[in-house]
């Protein structure tokens, strides 16, 4: 799946969006992100299943999955919707032991 960010137009402002949430997450939470871009992540929380792919709803949240990012220092995943990690409030928070598949946007191409 090629890199994009939901209702955005261009692959410039899909580019700033990402970059913007990125670094609310470091200076709003100190959460140091890897460069990893994640499509969908699949995993357990407190025995329920949950799937969270960008541009489709979370079945938590029930916004739309803007963007998810991984947290190494702390083995976390950060899953941002409107209403949770975008710059008022922090993402939703998933173990990396809870997750039992990651699928990544294709790597950029470099043309």
């Amino acid at each position: 799946m090629k890199f994009f960010i939901p209702e955005t137009m261009s692959e410039t402002l899909a580019e700033q969006i990402h970059a913007t949430i990125r670094e609310f997450l470091d200076r709003g939470v100190g959460a140091v992100v890897s460069p990893d871009r994640i499509f969908r992540l699949e995993y357990a929380h407190e025995g329920k299943y949950y799937r969270a792919e960008v541009g489709k709803p979370h079945p938590y949240d029930r916004g739309a999955v803007v963007a998810i990012f991984f947290e190494p220092l702390r083995k976390v995943y950060h899953i941002c919707t409107p209403n949770r990690g975008m710059g008022h409030t922090m993402s939703l928070l998933v173990g990396a032991y809870e997750v039992h598949s990651r699928e990544d946007f294709e790597p950029a191409s470099s043309n």
